[in-house]
């Protein structure tokens, strides 16, 4: 059973997370094409993310 709630509880965060990145940062519509922007994008998504969340 606790194995269950781990799993549960990480889905539930990792939902969270997307849910804030897709409607605040508009994650989903992005239209960046080049491979190192895409992950410096994501990169500085993720950082405001977390300061917001301290």
């Amino acid at each position: 059973m606790a194995i269950q709630n781990f799993i549960r509880d990480h889905w539930r965060i990792e939902d969270n997370s997307h849910w804030i990145l897709d409607n605040f940062f508009k994650e989903d519509a992005n239209q960046t094409k080049e491979k190192n922007s895409v992950k410096n994008y994501a990169a500085m998504r993720r950082m405001a993310l977390n300061q917001w969340n301290l």
